[in-house]
């Protein structure tokens, strides 16, 4: 069975609450100093990195598969709209 923090800490992470599980992962790390733990650390980190990232599919209105074509169009248009 995996340590206590390690499963509190993956149940954060499918929760996405990433925060709270780079904290425990970190405390885990400082009570023992082990390789696998230092990477479950620096995955979660990262995982909490790109969520806070901007979609900017969502900003521009446009589908994640959408052409270059449709993201130009609409990068133009949202320009557009916040030129002054």
């Amino acid at each position: 069975l995996p340590p206590a923090p390690l499963l509190q800490a993956r149940v954060l992470q499918g929760l996405e609450r990433w925060e709270e599980a780079v904290r425990v992962l970190e405390a885990l790390y400082a009570w023992k100093k082990d390789e696998a733990i230092f990477w479950k650390v620096e995955w979660a980190k990262f995982e909490w990195r790109r969520v806070r990232r901007p979609d900017y599919y969502s900003i521009l209105g446009v589908a994640k598969d959408a052409s270059h074509a449709e993201v130009r169009a609409a990068y133009r248009r949202r320009a557009a709209e916040q030129h002054p």
